[in-house]
């Protein structure tokens, strides 16, 4: 009995419960699949945070090895400008590995002059003593060769001679030079003129017995040059160098004065040489120079003919013309003249 009675609770509590469970149940179940998808899209958005991440990350690796990289490469440009500046140093403090291209020297040798001396001029021989110098034991005024000493400094210019000529070399040469043609006894015209000035000497005292006024003495012919020129050096590095001016500037002193008391004169030079260098710096050359004067000095006049008109009109001096013991020079002067000689030179 008792028994049919949980029996029949039993369906009495099921007829009531399965219908609303029965009714339920779909809901839960549409909540439950909106909860999955939920969590599916969260899943889906964490796992493409994730990749950001990822991807932020190698980008800020990525940064940084790029800024060690162009560190690194700073790093090595210092190092080698650093390399390369005590490089230059080390060459500039090394002389024995310096270019040495520009040179000092100093020259001397032999020089002539090209025609005759200086002779039959006011300043060195009071014109021959009026003609009669020689037919009274005053020897010729022919003093034309001598020795000359001098510097110079050139300059390198181009390696090449602008492009046109590899291995020649382009310099610029200034020059300073001294010549000495030598001397001879002469009259000296100045204290001559001063002692005839004093006595009130109005004749030829020459052909006096005493000599009258007539003061002797060394005459020296010497000219002072100033030089500006273009040199060519061939056969660039090597030990033996041959070189030519082609054409150099020259201003010339020359002294005694000439006859209407210049003393100035310009002209142009060709040379052509050798030289040798001995040890690194030191070189030894000979040359040859031709220097062709513009003889602005020379001031040829008519003294020689002045001189004969004079005489001839004196009764005394007359037979000595006529006799031939007169000698009358030529007052047309060629001051050209040529140096031979070696140089020793200094490159720096």
């Amino acid at each position: 009995m008792k028994r049919g009675w949980e029996n029949l609770l039993h369906g009495v509590v099921a007829g009531l419960v399965l219908p609303a469970v029965a009714s339920v149940y779909p809901h839960t179940a549409a909540a439950q699949d909106r909860t999955g998808e939920v969590q599916n899209r969260l899943q889906e958005m964490q796992e493409e945070m994730r990749a950001l991440q990822q991807e932020l990350q190698q980008m800020k690796s990525r940064e940084q090895a790029q800024e060690q990289h162009m560190q690194q490469m700073h790093a090595d440009d210092d190092a080698k400008h650093k390399q390369l500046e005590e490089g230059v140093r080390t060459a500039e403090m090394a002389p024995s590995h310096r270019k040495r291209q520009n040179m000092v020297f100093f020259r001397g040798g032999f020089t002539d002059y090209v025609n005759d001396a200086r002779g039959f001029e006011s300043f060195t021989d009071t014109h021959d003593v009026d003609g009669f110098g020689q037919a009274l034991g005053f020897p010729l005024q022919d003093s034309e060769d001598g020795w000359y000493v001098g510097g110079a400094i050139e300059h390198s210019l181009t390696d090449d001679l602008w492009g046109l000529f590899p291995s020649a070399e382009a310099l610029g040469e200034i020059s300073l030079e001294y010549k000495n043609f030598g001397s001879e006894n002469a009259v000296l015209v100045v204290p001559s003129a001063e002692c005839s000035l004093l006595t009130d000497a109005t004749h030829f005292d020459a052909l006096e017995a005493d000599g009258g006024c007539l003061i002797t003495g060394d005459q020296v012919q010497t000219m002072f040059t100033v030089s500006a020129a273009p040199k060519i050096k061939f056969m660039q590095g090597s030990k033996l160098r041959p070189w030519i001016i082609p054409a150099g500037l020259d201003f010339h002193v020359i002294s005694p004065p000439s006859d209407a008391a210049t003393y100035l004169d310009v002209g142009v030079q060709f040379a052509a040489g050798v030289e040798y260098e001995i040890i690194p710096g030191l070189k030894f050359g000979i040359d040859g120079r031709y220097h062709l004067v513009a003889n602005i000095s020379d001031t040829e006049n008519n003294t020689a003919a002045v001189l004969r008109r004079e005489i001839a009109e004196d009764p005394e001096l007359a037979p000595l013309l006529s006799a031939g013991l007169a000698n009358f020079g030529d007052t047309d002067k060629n001051f050209d003249f040529w140096t031979i000689g070696g140089y020793l030179g200094f490159s720096f």
